[in-house]
């Protein structure tokens, strides 16, 4: 591991790459959530708000796929605005 890199991701400068993030976890025993609580908080705003957008697009359709759709988008909804 790089100590720049380290350094880079511990001052938030720069987003740590994946295989550091498992490497924290790993180091720590932390999950990644608790690690880097703004990173993990932003990025589920994202989420939920791309999930709500989608779920808005799926209101006038019918059908199979549509309802799955639904279900999904309802369940990643309600773990991420509880």
């Amino acid at each position: 591991m790089n100590p720049a890199t380290l350094s880079r991701a511990e001052c938030q400068r720069q987003l740590p790459a994946l295989e550091l993030v498992f490497c924290y976890e790993a180091l720590f025993g932390q999950p990644v959530r608790s690690l880097f609580p703004d990173l993990y908080c932003r990025a589920a705003e994202r989420v939920s708000m791309n999930a709500k957008l989608l779920r808005e697009g799926l209101e006038g359709q019918n059908g199979p796929s549509a309802e799955v759709k639904r279900a999904f988008l309802d369940q990643a909804l309600e773990r991420l605005d509880p």
